[in-house]
């Protein structure tokens, strides 16, 4: 096992891990943010209007005398929130068709079997598609919820990846042992994450899900065990609050836990 990676909101993570043979794992600080992603700098000096700019973080002022300071923040906004593919830090990952459930397909009669096939199903979203997050154009910094660039308010486009199923998957669901994990603090929706992850696994044909109880010290507690998770066990978890495989602050040291990781054979 050589990485551990998560995503968190606030202190809170909710972390999945990934092993693949000779690979690095990044660490952001503290220790409940393991995270395989690009980092984003503070937003220390950006200001919309003289309030810190919601939408990018950037380190340096924007120029607004330079003529092409639009096409500037834009491409910059782009490089900032570019998702880095899992080849950029696999090369050699074998890429397969993706298992996606065919029940979560529309049936059809026009369909043999009453649902169409990978080549008749356009479901798939292609690694280019792009969102546009922001939608309204206004007209003044003064009008309801405005966040301007400028104090003419231009019309600034910022777009970020789509998500959605890819016709592509990168793992193989019989050979799958995915953990689910929640450290720091409690946020609100943590069961209804759990739960969709499950799910989710699940559409993906992954059988073997387990959660690690209590945070991060899960994976160095020898008292606590694994918490099997399937779609019956997670159905009505986001009708309750907290967390329902509980949280911890602090914990084993990164080592630790990849060796953990590694001795219970989990792989994602």
């Amino acid at each position: 096992m050589d990485m551990l990676t998560g995503t968190g909101v606030g202190s809170t993570t909710v972390a999945v891990g990934i092993s693949h043979k000779n690979s690095v794992f990044l660490r952001s600080s503290p220790i409940a943010s393991l995270i395989l992603r690009k980092p984003i700098l503070p937003a220390n000096s950006l200001r919309i209007l003289g309030r810190p700019a919601a939408a990018v973080r950037a380190a340096a002022e924007i120029d607004l005398s330079d003529p092409d300071w639009k096409v500037k923040y834009e491409r910059d906004f782009e490089e900032r929130f570019n998702i880095p593919h899992i080849t950029d830090v696999f090369p050699d990952a074998e890429a397969i068709r993706s298992t996606f459930c065919l029940k979560m397909r529309s049936p059809t009669e026009d369909f043999v079997g009453g649902y169409p096939s990978d080549e008749e199903w356009h479901g798939y979203i292609n690694n280019n598609d792009r969102v546009l997050l922001k939608v309204i154009s206004y007209s003044s910094p003064t009008s309801a919820g405005a966040q301007c660039i400028d104090p003419g308010c231009s019309w600034v486009e910022q777009w970020i990846h789509r998500a959605g199923p890819r016709e592509k998957i990168y793992f193989r669901p019989e050979q799958v042992k995915a953990a689910i994990i929640t450290c720091g603090g409690l946020c609100p929706g943590l069961n209804d994450v759990i739960r969709h992850i499950v799910i989710t696994l699940e559409i993906y044909g992954v059988k073997n899900i387990v959660g690690i109880p209590f945070g991060y010290r899960g994976f160095s507690d020898k008292d606590l065990t694994e918490m099997p998770l399937s779609r019956k066990v997670v159905q009505n978890i986001h009708l309750s609050g907290g967390s329902l495989l509980g949280v911890s602050r602090g914990g084993p040291s990164v080592s630790e836990i990849v060796d953990s990781m590694e001795e219970r054979g989990i792989n994602m």
